[in-house]
């Protein structure tokens, strides 16, 4: 089972990634 900063560090680092993939500058 996942801790909650663990599911919340994931989504971050997912969020940061999708900015850098797709910049909507």
């Amino acid at each position: 089972m996942e801790t909650q900063a663990g599911v919340e560090s994931r989504e971050f680092m997912a969020g940061e990634a999708i900015r850098l993939a797709a910049p909507t500058s």
